[in-house]
């Protein structure tokens, strides 16, 4: 008989070590007692696992302030002194690098903005240069995040294209941060990472089938369905924004015709507006324009909505979420739109299907979803890194069955 395989016992002990941490994460700090509890198993078991993300870094153990008589047994937490996870976001203006615990919280003094360079080895050598200051040996940076505007292959780590910022098309941006940082690196697609916060961070956690609508300079769709995350064969699933609606309509940023980018993103708004007026309108004037009442701006904004819910419309039918969370500043700053939007869907969608969906604004951030990103990669590879890679892992699955 063949001897058993190491494999098994060693994947066995990283799977008790996801749900350690996923149980930390849902009932807060637990002690080992509290888990064995919560897990149905063995106080050994828990030990065992305990133990590894101790010497990890990925929990920490705490005393809490003595309220009675003896001393209470120590508690653990997911780790907020001793690692850390970066989130990057890489917009097409301006580009932001934070640091957080392993916990998920945002260390506000670790934030650091500045404006996108304007190609790829300057971007490159930026980021780097803010991360390093984040990373102390005290600290260890556990993995990066990065959400970034563009198709991203999640099996390759590439940046397909980026239409807004075409010098990272082909680039593997997550490969070279890695090599540069000695750290794990992880693209994630910016609405993808939308989506991930309203899980993670936002009320999204009690859905199990969401969309999450992004309007910005694009737009962007992303989408959980019956608690799986929805990433396509290689990961550019949600390209929303270049759905042809309009036969030879206005040329794309992507190169072809009639995009609804073309006539339902910011920056044909933009476009529209500058060339009725002769000269370059900014979007912030756009907004002033349009909560002052100005006739032009708000039928543009009409025609914007009327095109836009055709693709929200084909979003309920297709998908049947219970709930579409809706991001960008036009909608923020004038929070008629949303409503308009949801009328006008409630006229093109199906009826049983919109009956059953509720239109939320969103509360998370890409950001937030690239620090969450970050985390469940380090959660996923306790388990992927017996087969040597970390590329790959499936956005979100770490979370699943979080509260």
């Amino acid at each position: 008989m063949s001897e058993a395989s190491p494999i098994q016992p060693q994947l066995l002990s990283r799977i008790n070590e996801t749900f350690v941490l996923r149980t930390i994460r849902q009932h807060g700090p637990s002690t080992r007692s509290d888990l064995s509890r919560h897990m149905g198993v063995t106080f050994p078991t828990i030990a065992k696992a305990v133990s590894s993300l101790l010497e990890a870094r990925l929990l920490e153990e705490f005393e809490e302030a003595v309220t009675g008589p003896g001393r209470p047994p120590k508690r653990l937490r997911l780790s907020k002194d001793k690692s850390q996870v970066v989130g990057i976001t890489i917009d097409v203006d301006s580009c932001e690098v934070a640091a957080a615990g392993f916990d998920g919280v945002l260390r506000d003094t670790s934030l650091l903005s500045f404006a996108t360079p304007r190609d790829y080895d300057s971007l490159l050598a930026a980021i780097v240069d803010r991360v390093q200051a984040l990373a102390t040996e005290e600290m260890p940076i556990l993995c990066i995040g990065v959400s970034v505007v563009g198709l991203v292959n999640y099996r390759r780590q590439e940046i397909r294209f980026a239409a807004s910022l075409p010098y990272l098309g082909g680039k593997q941006l997550g490969q070279d941060l890695s090599h540069a940082l000695g750290a794990d690196c992880l693209l994630v697609h910016d609405t993808h990472a939308l989506c991930l916060a309203e899980y993670v961070y936002g009320d999204a956690s009690s859905f199990d089938t969401f969309a999450v609508l992004d309007l910005s300079t694009g737009i962007g769709l992303g989408v959980m369905v019956n608690g799986s995350y929805l990433t396509g064969h290689s990961g550019f699933t949600g390209e929303m924004g270049h759905i042809p609606v309009v036969i030879g309509g206005d040329k794309c940023h992507c190169g072809r015709r009639g995009c609804l980018e073309t006539v339902a993103s910011e920056w044909a708004l933009v476009e529209h507006v500058s060339a009725a007026t002769g000269r370059s309108v900014p979007i912030e004037e756009v907004l002033s324009l349009a909560a002052n009442g100005d006739q032009f701006v708000r039928s543009e904004l009409g025609h914007l909505n009327e095109y836009l819910a055709i693709a929200m419309a084909n979003v309920v039918n297709l998908f049947n979420p219970q709930c579409i969370y809706i991001s960008g500043q036009l909608f923020q700053e004038l929070p008629w739109m949303r409503d308009q939007l949801v009328e006008q869907t409630q006229q093109l969608a199906i009826e049983p299907a919109f009956a059953d969906c509720r239109f939320l604004p969103a509360s998370g951030g890409d950001m937030l979803g690239a620090v969450a990103a970050a985390i469940s990669a380090v959660m996923s590879s306790r388990v992927h890194e017996l087969h040597g890679t970390l590329s790959g892992i499936p956005l979100g699955v770490a979370w699943h069955g979080v509260q």
